[in-house]
C-alpha cells in the first residue's frame, strides 16, 4: 500500500513539472542555427536527435518538427505529404504562440504550394502575413510576401505579382539580408518580363546583378545574366546575349545553358553550334519538377533541330525530328490537360473544407467547456489508474499503436491504387450515366436545385475519371521511357535475363548504378524508395534493393546475382518484408505482388 503511494505521490509531482516549460536541448538549439545557413548540417544533427525526442515534452517535439520543416525547405526537399505540418497547425494554434505561428503559417503554404493545392496555400500565405502585421520579423515577412508572388506570377497575374514583390523588396532592405535582396530584384525583372516591359526588366537584372557582384557570389552573377541573356534576345541583339551566356558558365553539364544557347546561335544563323547544343540538351534528363517543362524542352530541341536539317536540305532528318516534335507537343498537351483538372479539383476542394471548417468551428465553440472538464477529469483518473501497471501498458499500448498506424498506411495504400483504377473509372462511368437518367427525369422547376447539384456531381466525375486516364497514359509513357534506359538494360543483362542487352558492355553493378537505378525508378514510379521508407522506416540497403528488382520485375535467381547472395536468402528476406509491414505472415509471392501494385 505504501509503494502504491509513493508511486502516486511521484506520478504527481511529474505531472507538475510537465506543466512547465523545460529548456531545449542544447544540440537542437544549434540544429536551429544551422538551419538556414547550412541546413544539410542541421538535417544530420535533428536526424541523432530522432530517438532522444520521443522522451522529451510536447513542446520540444513541436519546436524539433518545426527545424525538420525549416531545414528541409532551405535544402530544397520537396514535401509529398502534408502529415507533419498539420500536426504543427494544430499545437501552436491551440497554444497561440504568437512567435512561432507566423513561421508554421508561412511552411504550411511552401508545402501546400509543393502539394499543388494552390488556394489552400495562398490561405496560409496571407494568415502569415496578417500574423506578421507590426512585427519586426522582416526576413519571415519578405519571404512570406515572395512565396505570394511567386503564386500570382504562375497563375499569370503580374501585375499582382510585381506589387507583392515590390513589397518583399521593401521589409528585405529592412531586413539587411543582401542574398534576399538579390531574388526579390530578379523576381520583379521577370513580372516586368511577364509584361513585356523589357527596360524595367533589364533595369532591374542589372541592380541584381552588380549586387551579386559585390557580394562576390559567382552562381548568382550566373543566374541573372542568363536573365540578361533573354533581354538580349528579345530586343535581337543575338551576339550580345550569346556573350553573356557563354560567360554565364555554372557547371560544365548545364542544360539551362545549353537551351538558350542552342535558340540563340539558331536565331544568329549559326546552326552547326545551335544543332551541337539541340543534341547536348537532349542528352540530359529532366530538370524539372514535373514532366511538363521536360516534354516542352524536348519538343522544342526537336523543332529547332528539324528546322536546321530542312534548311540544310537534309529533308528525311528534318521529317524524323518533326515525328518527335509532334510526339512531344501530344505528352505536352497531357500534361496541360492534367494541370488544368487539378486546379479545378483544388478549387473544389478548397470550397468543401471552407464550409466543413465553419460547421465544425460553431460545433467546437459549443462544446470548449465540456471537452475541458471532461480531459481534466480523464488525466486525473489516468494517473491513478495507471499507477501499478504503467510500464506494462505503455509498451502495450505502443505496440497496438504500429500496428494500427501500419494498417492504416496499408488501407491508405489500397485505397490509393483503387482511386487510380480501372475499376474505379468503371463504377464512376455508372454513376455518371445513373445522373444521366436522373437528369433526363428531372423536369419540374422544383426539382431544378436537384437538377443543378447532380449536373456538377457528373462532371466532377468525369474530371476525375479524365484526369485518371490521363495520368495511366503518362505512367505508362515513363515506364516506356525507362525501359529503354542505358540503366535497366545494364541491370537485365548482368542479371543474365533471356534476350537482355549489353551495349555498355557492363558485367558488375556498381555502387553508382544502385544509385542511378534508384533515381530512375523514383521518376517512374512516384518517388518509389521514399514512399517505401515511410511505409517501413526501418528498411535496409539490402532489402531497398530486392524490392526495387522485384518493381522491375527480376526474378528471385536474377535479384540473387545482382545482390549476391544465395535465392535462399532472398526468398526468406521477401517474406519478413512481409510480415514487417503487414504484421502477418506471408509467402514471397505475395510480397512480389504487393510491390508490383506499390
Amino acid at each position: 500500500m505504501k509503494q502504491i503511494i509513493r508511486v502516486v505521490l511521484l506520478l504527481f509531482l511529474l505531472s507538475l513539472f510537465a506543466c512547465k516549460d523545460r529548456p531545449y536541448p542544447r544540440t537542437l538549439i544549434m540544429a536551429d542555427s544551422l538551419t538556414y545557413s547550412k541546413p544539410d548540417s542541421a538535417i544530420t544533427i535533428l536526424k541523432e536527435l530522432k530517438e532522444q525526442m520521443n522522451s522529451e515534452p510536447e513542446t520540444t517535439q513541436m519546436y524539433y518538427r518545426l527545424l525538420q520543416i525549416r531545414a528541409n525547405d532551405n535544402a530544397y526537399i520537396p514535401y509529398s505529404s502534408d502529415s507533419l505540418i498539420k500536426a504543427i497547425l494544430t499545437y501552436y494554434q491551440d497554444k497561440k504562440d504568437s512567435t512561432r505561428l507566423p513561421e508554421v503559417y508561412y511552411y504550411a503554404g511552401r508545402i501546400y504550394l509543393d502539394l499543388g493545392d494552390t488556394p489552400k496555400a495562398l490561405q496560409y500565405l496571407q494568415k502569415a502575413i496578417e500574423v506578421l502585421k507590426g512585427s519586426s520579423n522582416y526576413r519571415l515577412i519578405s519571404k512570406t510576401y515572395q512565396q505570394v508572388g511567386t503564386l500570382y506570377l504562375y497563375q499569370h497575374v503580374s501585375d499582382k505579382a510585381l506589387a507583392t514583390f515590390k513589397e518583399a523588396f521593401h521589409y528585405t532592405k529592412l531586413s539587411g539580408d543582401n542574398t534576399q535582396a538579390f531574388y526579390n530584384m530578379r523576381s520583379i525583372g521577370r513580372s516586368f518580363v511577364a509584361q513585356t516591359n523589357m527596360d524595367s526588366a533589364f533595369y532591374y537584372y542589372k541592380k541584381a546583378e552588380l549586387l551579386a557582384q559585390k557580394m562576390g557570389n559567382r552562381a548568382l552573377v550566373s543566374s541573372i545574366g542568363l536573365e540578361l541573356a533573354r533581354i538580349y534576345e528579345h530586343s535581337g541583339k543575338y551576339e550580345e546575349a550569346l556573350t553573356i551566356t557563354k560567360n554565364s558558365y555554372i557547371s560544365p553539364e548545364d542544360p539551362a545553358q545549353y537551351a538558350i544557347l542552342a535558340h540563340l546561335y539558331n536565331e544568329a544563323g549559326k546552326l552547326d553550334s545551335a544543332c551541337y547544343y539541340y543534341t547536348k540538351l537532349l542528352s540530359t534528363g529532366n530538370r524539372y519538377d514535373n514532366l511538363d517543362g521536360y516534354y516542352q524542352e524536348r519538343r522544342n530541341c526537336y523543332k529547332g533541330l528539324s528546322d536546321i536539317a530542312r534548311q540544310q536540305g537534309k529533308l528525311a532528318e528534318a521529317l524524323a525530328y518533326m515525328d518527335k516534335y509532334f510526339i512531344y507537343t501530344d505528352s505536352v498537351q497531357h500534361a496541360l490537360d492534367t494541370e488544368s483538372i487539378r486546379k479545378t479539383n483544388a478549387l473544389y476542394n478548397y470550397q468543401l473544407r471552407e464550409k466543413e471548417n465553419i460547421r465544425l468551428e460553431t460545433i467546437a465553440q459549443k462544446q470548449k467547456v465540456w471537452i475541458v472538464s471532461l480531459l481534466a477529469g480523464i488525466i486525473i483518473t489516468l494517473i491513478i489508474a495507471i499507477s501499478t501497471g504503467i510500464i506494462y501498458n505503455l509498451r502495450k499500448r505502443q505496440r497496438r499503436t504500429q500496428a494500427k498506424r501500419q494498417q492504416e498506411k496499408l488501407k491508405e495504400i489500397a485505397d490509393e491504387q483503387y482511386r487510380s483504377s480501372r475499376k474505379f473509372v468503371e463504377e464512376n462511368e455508372e454513376r455518371i450515366e445513373a445522373f444521366k437518367k436522373k437528369l433526363q427525369n428531372t423536369e419540374s422547376q422544383k426539382d431544378e436545385l436537384e437538377k443543378s447539384l447532380q449536373e456538377a456531381e457528373k462532371k466532377l466525375l468525369e474530371l476525375t475519371n479524365k484526369q485518371i486516364k490521363v495520368r495511366q497514359k503518362l505512367q505508362t509513357l515513363s515506364e516506356t521511357a525507362f525501359k529503354e534506359s542505358q540503366i535497366y538494360k545494364d541491370f537485365y543483362h548482368v542479371a543474365e535475363m533471356p534476350n537482355s542487352e549489353n551495349i555498355s558492355g557492363k558485367e558488375k553493378i556498381t555502387q553508382k548504378d544502385w544509385e542511378v537505378l534508384a533515381t530512375a525508378i523514383n521518376r517512374t514510379y512516384n518517388n518509389f524508395t521514399e514512399r517505401l521508407r515511410n511505409l517501413y522506416p526501418d528498411i535496409s540497403t539490402h532489402e531497398l534493393r530486392i524490392c526495387m528488382l522485384i518493381k522491375i520485375a527480376i526474378p528471385p535467381m536474377g535479384i540473387a546475382k545482382l545482390t549476391t547472395h544465395s535465392k535462399q536468402a532472398i526468398t526468406s528476406s521477401r517474406k519478413k518484408l512481409y510480415q514487417k509491414t503487414h504484421n502477418q505472415p506471408g509467402s514471397p509471392d505475395l510480397w512480389d505482388n504487393f510491390i508490383q501494385k506499390f
